[in-house]
């Protein structure tokens, strides 16, 4: 029995187009609730480390610069780093919300802007879980970051390139052990969503126990929309290759922000389909609970080979 991504795919894409409101409505919503708060307040506070690279060029040495645009305005530095804390722990809590109305589309439960929110009730453990699972993350990467640190120290000081491979096998690792270990907390934040009384740790060891045999089907998964945001690059960069200056650049990233409204959407709601079957596998619901995606979609399947 294996994750059958393709019906997945097909049930969101059929949820999203039954979406009331639409799924689009919402998204802009998220992106204001988000990007454009945080561009808003930020331009208002101002951030002076903005200018460091334009001092560069025009000369300046690094003392300089740093003296004139950090040690000087400590207080304005202060207050936009705090800011930028505090906006980086809302959107946090809008994403987990984010989250929450993908999966209930993913069920057909007709959700709607009001579950961007649904975050705010357990911002704590939201927040406190993104912070555990990112130090889980790092520790294990540590485990050859670490020497490679020290890998890089001796190739600096020997000058001998056989250090340099060494270093560039270790960072690599390490890059590849953090992307496993973080496919051990995947469905975290569905566990906190499904369990009112879900504490961040029981999440985290709810994700890992149930990840356990799965996390291969998510890493193909999750690859298998990569040449979707392969498209999304391409289209902001093809705009700017054509040398329309401002308006390319312009064009380019409305054109990419329109396909991004749909590509999100897409993405999360088919990885609550995956969550679905996952829970599906230990007795939870295998189907969305509505009816328009219906028994038509089956995301156990044995027959015939595995699908990419």
């Amino acid at each position: 029995m294996y994750f059958n991504r393709y019906e997945a795919k097909l049930a969101a894409k059929a949820s999203m187009s039954q979406a009331q409101p639409s799924y689009m409505v919402v998204m802009v919503a998220y992106l204001l609730l988000t990007t454009g708060l945080t561009r808003f307040v930020m331009a208002l506070i101002g951030t002076p480390w903005d200018n460091i690279l334009i001092y560069l060029q025009q000369g300046y040495t690094a003392e300089a610069v740093f003296d004139y645009l950090i040690l000087q305005q400590l207080d304005r530095v202060a207050i936009a780093g705090v800011a930028q804390f505090i906006l980086g722990l809302f959107c946090t809590v809008v994403e987990f919300g984010l989250i929450s109305y993908t999966l209930r589309l993913a069920r057909n439960e007709g959700p709607g802007i009001a579950n961007l929110f649904d975050g705010f009730a357990k911002a704590g453990r939201v927040i406190w879980m993104g912070i555990l699972i990112s130090l889980f993350v790092t520790l294990w990467a540590a485990i050859l970051f670490v020497p490679a640190i020290g890998v890089m120290a001796a190739a600096v000081v020997t000058e001998e390139e056989m250090y340099l491979l060494l270093y560039f096998i270790l960072f690599m690792g390490g890059f590849a052990l953090a992307m496993v270990v973080s496919y051990r907390y995947y469905l975290s934040a569905y566990f906190l969503l499904d369990d009112p009384g879900c504490t961040a740790r029981q999440a985290i060891r709810r994700s890992k126990g149930s990840m356990k045999g799965h996390k291969k089907e998510a890493f193909i998964l999750d690859f298998s929309f990569f040449g979707w945001l392969l498209l999304v690059a391409a289209i902001q960069n093809v705009f700017m290759a054509l040398g329309l200056g401002l308006a390319g650049v312009i064009a380019g990233t409305l054109a990419a922000g329109v396909l991004q409204l749909w590509l999100s959407p897409y993405i999360l709601t088919t990885r609550a389909n995956f969550y679905n079957y996952v829970v599906g596998l230990q007795g939870g619901p295998v189907r969305p609970a509505g009816g328009f995606a219906g028994p038509e979609y089956d995301y156990h399947s044995n027959d015939g080979p595995e699908p990419f």
